[in-house]
Parts: C-alpha cells; sequence; structure tokens
C-alpha cells in the first residue's frame, strides 16, 4: 500500500511537471518556432516573410503543438520592390512536439495546416519578369564541387485556405485573372513517394482580357482525387466532378513539373449532352431562373490540352463546342429559339499563343420564320486579331426580347436583313489602313427606332439600305423622321468598322434631302445650375459626337423657333460637335441669303 501510495505520489508530481512545461513551454519556444518559420523562407527566398502576432499551444491539440500566425506577409524585393506577393490574416500549423526543436534548414513534418484570408497577387511586367520568381540561386564556393543547396523538405498530411483571393495579371497582353471566395481542402499522406489527395474547391473565377470580360464571376467546384508521384513530380486526375457555373465536366490526365518547365496531357468532356449544360455557362444575370427553362437538344464540351509549359510556349490544345437541333424557351414569354445549332472550335497547334484562333464554323437559330445564320474565325488574339465573318439571315428585332429576357431602356423595333461578308484586323482599323479590310455584301433595316440621350426626339428610319464594298460602304438610301422634319440621304462611309469596333467617330460623306427640315427636333434639354439655388432647363443644338462627316444638304423648307427659310442648300462639315455652315443659301423676305460660319 506504502510503495503504491510512492509511486502514486511520484505519477502526480512528474503529470505536474508536464503540465507546467506544457503550459509554460508556448512562451519558453515562441520564438524558436517562428524563427524556424521565418529562417527558412527567409533563407531560401528572395523576399521578406513578416508575421505581425503568433500563438503557440501544446494543449490545445496534444500530443501535438498547434503554431498560430496572424497578418502574415511576404513582400518582393526589386525588381517588384515593395509589391504584396502573398498575405493572410490567418495561418495555422499543427505538428508534433519533436518538430519544435529542429533547426532552420532541416525537413519540417507538419500534420495539418490551415489558412484563412490569404491574398495571392501574382504580376508579370511588359519585360517578362514575374514577381513570383523569387527563389534564390544555388551558389558555389571558389574551389568547391559541393553546391549550397537547401536540404528543407515538408511533410503534410492535410490542409485547408478559405476565404482565399488569387490574381494573375500580366501588363504586356493584359491578360487578368482573378479567382476570389476561394475554398480549397485536401487530405493525404504527402509525405509519401506515391500518394493519393483528396481535394475540394470552390471558387468565383474572373477572366479579362484588355478591355473585354469574358469572365465575370463564374461560379467553379471541383472535387478531385488527385495521384501524386513525389519521384517524377507527377500529378494525375483519378477520380473527379467539376462544375463550371453548372456546366457539369470530367477530366482524365497529368501534370508534371520539371526543372525548367511543366508537361500538361489533360483531357475533358461534358459527362451528358443536354442543351441546358450551354445556358448552365452563361452568367445567371444573363440566364434567370434556369431551372424552368424548357429546352431540347444536345451540346457538349470536348477538349484536349497536350505539351509543355515553359517561358516561352503552352500546351497545345483542341476544345470544341457543338449544338444540334436544340431549342430554348423561357416560361413567361410568348416565343422560343428554335433550330440552335452551333460548331465552334479553340485551337492552339503549334504552342505559340499568338497561333491561338476561334473558329466558328456556323451557328445558326431560329425565332418564328426568322433564321439568322453566322460562321467567323478570329486569328492572332494576343498581338493583332484578324477577324473573317460571313453573316446572313433576317430578324424582326421585337422578337429578341419576345423570346430572351433581356433587359432595354429602350424596346427593340425593326426587320433586320443581312447578307455580309467581313475581314479586318484591328491594326488596320487603329491606324486607318482601310485598304487592308475587305468588306461585300448588303444590309437593310426597316421600321427601327433609335433613341439616345444626344437626341430628344426619337429617329423613326422607315428604311435604310447599306452596300458593303471592299473599302468603303455605299449607304444606299435612307429615309427617316424625327417630330416633323423628314430626312432622305445617301452616300459612302469610310469607317463603319472603325465605328462600331473601335468607338471610333462615324466618317463619310452624304448627300441630304428633306422636305421639312425642323430645328428644334434635334434640340435637347440640358440642366444648368445658375446663381440661385432652383435649376433652369435650357435647350442647346445637340450636334451629335460621334459624327466626323461632310454633308451636302437641300431643304424645302427649314424652320427656326419662328423663322422659316425655304429653298435651303449647302455644304456643312461635322467635326468635334461642330458644324461648319459653307455656301448656305436660302430664301427669306422675298430675298436671298448667304451665309458662311459655324454653330457648334
Amino acid at each position: 500500500m506504502k510503495k503504491f501510495k510512492k509511486i502514486l505520489k511520484v505519477f502526480v508530481i512528474v503529470f505536474s511537471l508536464l503540465l507546467v512545461i506544457l503550459i509554460v513551454a508556448p512562451m519558453l519556444f515562441e520564438d524558436k518556432i517562428v524563427g524556424l518559420i521565418k529562417g527558412n523562407i527567409n533563407k531560401n527566398l528572395n523576399a521578406t516573410l513578416a508575421i505581425g502576432d503568433s500563438d503557440i499551444s501544446l494543449l490545445r491539440n496534444f500530443p501535438k503543438a498547434t503554431v498560430a500566425l496572424k497578418n502574415v506577409s511576404l513582400v518582393n524585393h526589386a525588381p517588384f520592390e515593395g509589391d504584396t506577393l502573398f498575405a493572410a490574416s490567418a495561418l495555422k500549423l499543427q505538428l508534433s512536439l519533436k518538430e519544435l526543436f529542429k533547426g532552420a534548414g532541416t525537413s519540417l513534418n507538419i500534420h495539418s495546416f490551415s489558412l484563412d484570408g490569404a491574398q495571392l497577387t501574382i504580376l508579370e511586367d511588359t519585360e517578362g519578369n514575374t514577381n513570383y520568381d523569387i527563389t534564390k540561386p544555388t551558389i558555389e564556393e571558389a574551389g568547391s564541387k559541393n553546391e549550397e543547396t537547401s536540404d528543407f523538405t515538408l511533410s503534410l498530411k492535410e490542409y485547408s485556405i478559405s476565404n482565399a483571393r488569387v490574381r494573375y495579371y500580366t501588363r504586356g497582353s493584359g491578360i487578368d485573372i482573378v479567382i476570389e471566395d476561394m475554398n480549397h481542402s485536401g487530405k493525404g499522406d504527402l509525405s509519401l513517394t506515391n500518394s493519393e489527395l483528396q481535394t475540394r474547391t470552390e471558387a468565383l473565377v474572373s477572366f479579362k482580357m484588355d478591355s473585354t470580360n469574358y469572365l465575370n464571376r463564374h461560379p467553379v467546384k471541383l472535387d478531385a482525387l488527385i495521384g501524386i508521384d513525389l519521384s517524377q513530380n507527377k500529378y494525375s486526375f483519378l477520380e473527379n466532378e467539376a462544375f463550371i457555373h453548372k456546366l457539369p465536366l470530367v477530366f482524365n490526365g497529368f501534370v508534371k513539373v520539371n526543372e525548367n518547365n511543366q508537361e500538361v496531357a489533360i483531357t475533358f468532356e461534358t459527362p451528358s449532352s443536354d442543351f441546358r449544360n450551354f445556358l448552365a455557362v452563361i452568367p445567371e444575370a444573363y440566364v434567370k431562373n434556369l431551372e424552368t427553362i424548357e429546352t431540347r437538344g444536345k451540346f457538349a464540351v470536348k477538349g484536349e490540352v497536350n505539351g509543355v509549359v515553359d517561358e516561352n510556349s503552352i500546351p497545345q490544345f483542341d476544345i470544341s463546342l457543338i449544338s444540334e437541333d436544340a431549342m430554348f424557351k423561357y416560361p413567361d414569354l410568348p416565343k422560343a429559339v428554335n433550330d440552335i445549332t452551333m460548331r465552334t472550335r479553340v485551337v492552339n497547334e503549334t504552342g505559340n499563343t499568338d497561333d491561338t484562333y476561334v473558329d466558328i464554323e456556323t451557328l445558326s437559330f431560329r425565332i418564328d420564320e426568322d433564321v439568322f445564320n453566322a460562321k467567323a474565325r478570329l486569328e492572332h488574339l494576343t498581338t493583332n486579331p484578324h477577324v473573317q465573318a460571313n453573316v446572313n439571315g433576317r430578324l424582326d428585332l421585337a422578337n429578341l426580347s419576345q423570346a430572351y429576357p433581356v433587359t432595354l431602356t429602350i424596346p427593340l423595333k425593326g426587320i433586320l436583313e443581312a447578307d455580309v461578308a467581313t475581314a479586318f484586323d484591328m491594326e488596320a482599323i487603329e491606324t486607318k489602313n482601310f485598304a487592308r479590310t475587305r468588306n461585300e455584301g448588303k444590309m437593310s433595316l426597316v421600321g427601327f427606332e433609335y433613341q439616345s440621350d444626344e437626341m430628344d426626339t426619337p429617329l423613326y428610319i422607315k428604311k435604310t439600305a447599306l452596300t458593303f464594298n471592299p473599302t468603303t460602304v455605299t449607304l444606299e438610301e435612307l429615309d427617316a423622321t424625327t417630330g416633323t422634319s423628314d430626312v432622305q440621304a445617301s452616300g459612302t462611309i469610310d469607317n463603319l468598322i472603325g465605328f462600331m469596333m473601335n468607338k471610333e467617330n462615324l466618317e463619310g460623306a452624304f448627300t441630304l434631302r428633306s422636305g421639312t427640315f425642323t430645328v428644334n427636333d434635334f434640340m435637347v434639354a440640358e440642366e444648368d445650375t445658375g446663381d440661385t439655388e432652383s435649376e433652369q432647363k435650357t435647350e442647346t443644338l445637340k450636334i451629335p459626337s460621334f459624327l466626323d462627316c461632310t454633308i451636302t444638304a437641300q431643304a424645302d423648307r427649314v424652320n427656326y423657333d419662328n423663322l422659316t427659310l425655304n429653298n435651303v442648300s449647302g455644304t456643312l462639315v461635322i467635326k468635334d460637335e461642330t458644324a461648319s455652315l459653307k455656301n448656305l443659301n436660302s430664301s427669306l423676305f422675298d430675298g436671298q441669303l448667304a451665309l458662311n460660319g459655324s454653330v457648334s
């Protein structure tokens, strides 16, 4: 009995000492642990790690130690000096007690790792420098055959990343990819040479090139079992289920990380071919109440990516989007979009980024009896985009809003008929080298109504017809009215593609004929704030800002306030919201009036 009491007493004393050590040790070793982490990182990277606060506990997950770091940041050195490559609000590690006593440069075995509020910003400047290239080069001492290399290794069994944001931006090409609200987790024994990692990822993805948004906060989900071969640095898709918005995809293949490049061999496809998959790719803001839309027909995505990723090349790829005999109809709209056929490929056959092209082999649909067809090919997308396109068909514009829930400030009206072919490159448009553009065909618009903030009175186009020639566009006829004014016009347009594609002014020369031209129809009410608190409204003659043209005009009657001019003729040169009048003649008070001047 006495012996048992002695053993119990010894046990109590030992347990008490251990308990004291577990409580006190974090305070004794906290600097050592933080120093270990900072030492390994700062020793091997050309960047500076900063830690705002730290907390180490031996009791919370005993027998594992818990290391919690707050306000962690990794700041670049030159040439991105001062830029934050990585930051996180909280980082937590669980590791065994023996790891506390290892020095910098040794292996680190971590049981679990969690990261919250992380922000990773990857940049590439116009000279090709990247802010993530921060690994210090190896140093070979003079007269020594051995290189100074780091023997630091990492073992990890499970991890999680929550509320993260990743941005990839290249200043040269204008590519801007943002992954936000990302939650990612993985579980597996990464200390083994061959292992399997079970992962789960959810995020919102945006993709922008120059000023064009291709994806805007598209939801992405991926549950994947990844096979890891550390001896070859090879990562294979074993089992997976992915969703881009609501489009399901399955992947096969691998990614292999080599010393100077990465090998990629991946195939993917939709597991089903329902046309609803296509609508699922479109942002929810544009496809409302997807579950209630009636659909029919097929849609499938299939692709392969194969090749090497390095500083000079990307993998070759061939991605196909195919739809056949499809339709969709919203339950609260009267019309359906029928006979949808689409065959599109996105291809790169060389590994050179600029050799990527998009080939829309066919795109057609029908609303009521109106059929619309188009095909196009886009090349050299990253340098000087080349476009070849053919469009033909007939569309009642009013039917668009009756088949698709588009929100318009002005209801569309009019019948559009087109049979046009065009070929151009953006450099030719920007430099006004219209000799490199080729257009042919005809287009007409009947019963169209147009209104903008530059016109108080709607413009009603009874009929307009355009003929496309290799270098110019001929306005065969324009018969329009606005207010009490009527206008008939013809002429040539020199840069219709620049006006439509590059927001340039509309340039050309026109002949204009009017029976009655009322200036007040072209007046715009504007609000001015005077010396008093009340706002005053004035009317100004609004000359459209997008016009840069010469107009030879003739009107039987021109009404300006209470003044009527008869048999008016002359030339107007319109540019920069100013109309210069040349040789303007009219009959007034049984006499003749001639003048030159300008109105702005």
